[in-house]
């Protein structure tokens, strides 16, 4: 209430968008009391894939370099990156900082973890329509590379599980002119997405 999470989740989607190259589902949000005071879920198609919980009104020292002193806070684990952390009051923000603690709030400790959940399931958030999307797009300014690989060459599925296998390896998808010259020629000689996206690897990782 009166903060900035739903703002903040745009701006992440945006961002992801840009890194990635996919369209980045919107993300809904609801409040369920069949989970404990302070913690919250992350679900992808009604499926918990992630979660973790939060202490409102404090903190989350991280200890980022793994050489930090121990400090006066609540023991845990960012939820995002498992590195040891300390839930800490406000006022102990500037103690944490000098003891080499990165100091985030509650709601970036929430938005990192959704976006890293997001970069982890990116594949499975890649659906075949938006494949048609991208492609329909990548038409108008390249018409001819469109034409001369989907569907001539290969089918909008084939392409689709090989943005897949790409993205689950953590190879962004943005430059798909790059993509698909790399799967032209060898789409000639097969129709395997595996072989396909090594070719592809090779190519634009």
């Amino acid at each position: 209430q009166h903060g900035d999470l739903l703002q903040r989740i745009g701006i992440l989607r945006k961002q992801l968008a840009f890194e990635m190259g996919i369209v980045v589902p919107s993300a809904r949000i609801r409040d369920n009391i069949q989970l404990p005071a302070g913690e919250y879920a992350i679900k992808l198609r009604g499926v918990r894939v992630a979660g973790a919980e939060l202490m409102p009104r404090h903190l989350l020292a991280v200890d980022t370099t793994s050489t930090a002193v121990p400090i006066e806070g609540l023991p845990t684990r960012d939820p995002s990156f498992g590195i040891s952390a300390y839930w800490i009051t406000p006022e102990r923000r500037s103690e944490a900082e000098s003891a080499g603690y990165q100091v985030v709030d509650a709601a970036t400790v929430l938005t990192t973890h959704l976006m890293e959940t997001i970069r982890t399931h990116a594949a499975e958030l890649l659906t075949r329509q938006s494949v048609r999307e991208m492609l329909d797009g990548l038409r108008e300014t390249h018409p001819a590379l469109v034409e001369d690989v989907v569907p001539a060459k290969l089918g909008l599925g084939a392409v689709h599980r090989v943005l897949q296998r790409l993205l689950r390896e953590g190879i962004p998808v943005r430059d798909l002119v790059s993509i698909l010259e790399a799967l032209s020629d060898p789409a000639d000689q097969t129709k395997d997405p595996e072989v396909l996206a090594e070719h592809v690897r090779k190519d634009v990782a």
